[in-house]
């Protein structure tokens, strides 16, 4: 198999996530918090906080955290069915987070607009074509496929 596409592929991942590796670390309930995040960020990688159940001042403290341990880019993992949905969007875009990423179902076109007018780049989960591309049409900046 060639894989002659792959350090081009790579870069698109670098220059997007702003990191010297295209990795991204998924976001673990209770366990991607500000001292990992922070960790995988510092060592060139993509932290994400596992936003989840978390309670909205846990959040708002957790971005903070992460920000005095890296001055590298991280995101914020949102569950759309979680009660605090609505609260951590509120967080994401006050704290001008980086990077918000949608999971658990799909985010409103409303939802999506909100945190990019804050200025994050926005990923999304995309489970099936049909959904990677409606959530293209809404505006997000990059998908990440799961089956």
């Amino acid at each position: 198999m060639e894989l002659q596409y792959l350090p081009k592929v790579w870069k698109k991942g670098t220059d997007f996530l702003g990191t010297r590796y295209a990795i991204l670390c998924g976001a673990m309930t209770w366990v991607s918090e500000a001292n990992l995040v922070s960790a995988i960020s510092n060592a060139g990688g993509f932290g994400v906080i596992a936003g989840g159940n978390m309670p909205p001042d846990m959040l708002a403290e957790e971005i903070r955290k992460t920000r005095e341990k890296t001055q590298f880019p991280f995101g914020v993992n949102m569950i759309t069915v979680a009660p605090n949905f609505r609260s951590h969007i509120e967080i994401v875009v006050r704290e001008q987070v980086p990077f918000a990423i949608f999971a658990g179902s799909i985010p409103s076109g409303r939802d999506i607009e909100q945190v990019k007018s804050s200025g994050a780049k926005v990923l999304c989960f995309a489970p099936v074509l049909s959904l990677a591309r409606r959530l293209i049409k809404q505006g997000v900046d990059a998908l990440i496929i799961e089956g």
